[in-house]
């Protein structure tokens, strides 16, 4: 019954995946990053079991799993019924961009972009006092020293949002800009180590090709799974280059060769994010017992997004990620992000299910608002940070996702309103 129940998710988690990808949808990156790090290590547990766990937790699992997506699948077959949602769809980010000059506010944007991922690196090296004094623990202590509100995230956001550009140099054949935009990308995150900040240098180019596909054949689709294994090497070969220390203590300690052997490790041993689905075990094996579970919490905080914590005098709840990395043992202050998941999972118990319709709704709002947007440049804005913020929510990081999802869209229609009121 296992291996059944796990070919069984397999299948409609890939079926979500193939729905979302013929809507060209930036649901697409939240049921990939599933797929990829649930549904796959996951099928491999229903085959060879787990010593840890009890074969009807795995079963239960999957029973969540294959229900959610089908609530999922159910709720974005009605939402987007109706000629509300019809007249003006994802597919009009496949316009002819023959026509490659840039328009002075894309310019901008691209200016912005650039300034402000390179004023974040600088920040990061004084912070730290140099260039060789860069590594994971520095910058995390740094981290946890700053107020609650600093300028670390305003930079993170405009950051997200502004990387977006490089789409639409890429449709725009703009090939020099747009290697500028991958390079900066790609030194912003050996310096900052922070895995997350790569899923733009990631999403792009998918994204690009998948507005570009007019009919996903088995050389696409076998195209589509080498891209996702190299963007899970990249996310691994970070992870395990922070590992090293700084970059004096790489050099001095470890190669190129050392680094893929801890990717390949990781790989192997399940370490890392295709392990992350065993948290959402231990919250099945011990039916959510732990402190502020089942509580709904990382939905509330959705809920008050536009309010700071200590401003909602207690009707705000804590980090939920914090309360799962308690529950997993985690020293004080340590998250934990079970994937999307567990994450609703460890939120609502079995009651989760119903939640496939929640995200189903989620997915189907940022497209209309998307469709509200006015410029192209926008809704490509819009369309990449909707892309990059679903893949970090699949990982289980659903609050952190939202708050940049939620404030960068914001921040797009209050432009287009300044915009009008000018105009």
């Amino acid at each position: 019954m296992s291996l059944v129940l796990g070919i069984l998710q397999f299948l409609i988690v890939g079926f979500c995946t193939y729905s979302e990808f013929k809507r060209k949808s930036a649901g697409v990156f939240l049921w990939a990053t599933l797929f990829a790090m649930f549904s796959i290590t996951h099928l491999l547990t229903c085959i060879t079991g787990d010593p840890e766990y009890s074969s009807t937790t795995i079963d239960t699992a999957s029973n969540f799993v294959i229900l959610f997506s089908l609530f999922y699948l159910f709720g974005r077959f009605i939402f987007t019924k109706g000629s509300y949602y019809q007249r003006d769809t994802l597919k009009n980010l496949s316009v002819d961009y023959s026509c490659n000059k840039l328009l002075y506010s894309e310019l901008i944007v691209f200016i912005v972009f650039i300034t402000v991922t390179i004023f974040k690196m600088v920040l990061h090296i004084v912070q730290v006092g140099s260039l060789s004094n860069i590594s994971w623990i520095a910058l995390r202590r740094v981290s946890e020293s700053l107020s609650y509100i600093n300028i670390g995230q305003l930079l993170k956001l405009l950051f997200f949002l502004s990387s977006g550009i490089g789409l639409l140099l890429l449709l725009k054949k703009r090939w020099l800009l747009f290697s500028i935009v991958i390079i900066t990308l790609a030194a912003n995150v050996i310096i900052s180590r922070n895995r997350v900040e790569v899923l733009p240098a990631l999403v792009i180019p998918i994204s690009y090709f998948m507005i570009k596909t007019k009919k996903l054949d088995l050389v696409k689709m076998v195209f589509y799974l080498l891209l996702a294994m190299f963007s899970i090497y990249v996310v691994y070969a970070l992870r395990a280059f922070r590992h090293f220390g700084s970059f004096e203590d790489f050099f001095q300690n470890g190669s190129i060769s050392d680094l893929n052997k801890k990717v390949i490790h990781h790989l192997i041993s399940g370490d890392g994010e295709l392990g992350l689905r065993r948290a959402f075990y231990l919250f099945i094996q011990s039916k959510n017992n732990f402190n502020n579970f089942g509580l709904g919490h990382t939905y509330l905080r959705m809920l008050l997004v536009f309010l700071p914590t200590k401003w909602t005098l207690g009707i705000k709840p804590p980090d939920f990620a914090l309360s799962m990395g308690a529950a997993i043992g985690l020293a004080q202050g340590g998250s934990m992000h079970p994937t999307l998941f567990g994450d609703v999972y460890a939120n609502f118990g079995i009651y989760g299910i119903f939640f496939g319709l929640f995200w189903a709704g989620l997915v189907s709002i940022f497209e209309l608002l998307l469709a509200r947007l006015d410029k192209p440049l926008n809704k490509i804005l819009l369309f990449t940070l909707s892309g990059v913020v679903f893949a970090i929510m699949a990982r289980g990081a659903v609050y952190n996702g939202y708050f940049i999802l939620s404030y960068g869209a914001l921040a797009l229609f209050l432009n287009q309103w300044l915009r009008r009121c000018i105009t």
